[in-house]
């Protein structure tokens, strides 16, 4: 395994670009490409597997694929590998470098340049916690609905994890593939993280299971498809479709109350 770099501003993507990668992998296609190898100018060979380190701000793991091609050394330029990246993450859903070196201790948090090759024990500690991290609970899907992802795009419902009450996991990569298909503006409200927010709201945003997980939780046969069962929601119409002791509501009958919630404030303060 080698540790590819991406070290911005030497090269950045545009937030459009950055998400078509992001939806790309998401839907199981790959993303092609040359990539720099540092001063390595041999060493890598086509199928060697390749993972992508974020330096500076988003310090982390955030893509992963194997080599295309032999390194090319062409003229006036840095040595480059083909690469098929076959997962993409969000910065926010990356893997920190400080998380990996719990599970890694022998991976050095100071990678010097891009092309370095991890050794056999340190490949399959990493290979196993970037696998384990796309594959558990991601805080930005909420608590209340989940999967286990198996590679199909209709996934196996269900599983239970019992921390103080029972919650259903959900994996970053049928959140990801919820929002390849919606995109990420709440479907409540219209809200907008990177819009709002700027760079640091870029992917943000809960997705919501709409039906009802107790309704499913415990029926083996359930099969939930991340297109048709998921959408995105911003944080507070998340906790206002799950508002307590009320049934929870429907996105169309919450996008109805917030479509009437100005005339209901007008009218209440025509009477006070």
């Amino acid at each position: 395994m080698f540790i590819l770099t991406w070290k911005p501003p030497n090269w950045d993507t545009s937030p459009e670009d950055y998400e078509n990668r992001v939806r790309t992998t998401a839907r199981g296609d790959t993303v092609r490409e040359p990539w720099s190898t540092g001063a390595r100018k041999s060493g890598i060979a086509v199928g060697d597997e390749v993972v992508l380190l974020r330096q500076g701000t988003y310090r982390g793991i955030i893509a992963s694929g194997h080599a295309t091609s032999e390194i090319s050394l062409a003229a006036n330029d840095r040595p480059r590998v083909g690469v098929a990246w076959e997962t993409w993450v969000h910065l926010t859903d990356r893997l920190p470098v400080e998380t990996l070196r719990e599970f890694a201790p022998r991976f050095r948090t100071a990678v010097r340049a891009s092309g370095e090759e991890l050794s056999p024990d340190q490949a399959t500690a990493v290979r196993q916690q970037w696998t384990h991290w796309l594959n558990q609970p991601t805080a930005m899907s909420g608590d209340e609905a989940g999967v286990l992802l198996d590679g199909n795009p209709v996934i196996p419902e269900g599983a239970k994890a019992q921390v103080v009450v029972n919650r259903y996991e959900r994996s970053r990569r049928a959140r990801d593939a919820c929002l390849a298909h919606h995109g990420y503006a709440c479907k409540a409200c219209g809200l907008r993280f990177e819009q709002r927010y700027g760079e640091i709201g870029r992917g943000f945003i809960h997705v919501h299971h709409t039906t009802p997980l107790s309704q499913v939780a415990d029926d083996p046969s359930y099969k939930l498809n991340p297109v048709k069962d998921l959408v995105p929601i911003c944080p507070n119409c998340h906790a206002m479709l799950h508002s307590p002791g009320s049934e929870t509501l429907t996105v169309k009958q919450l996008r109805n109350r917030i479509r009437r919630a100005p005339e209901a404030a007008s009218n209440e303060h025509k009477h006070t």
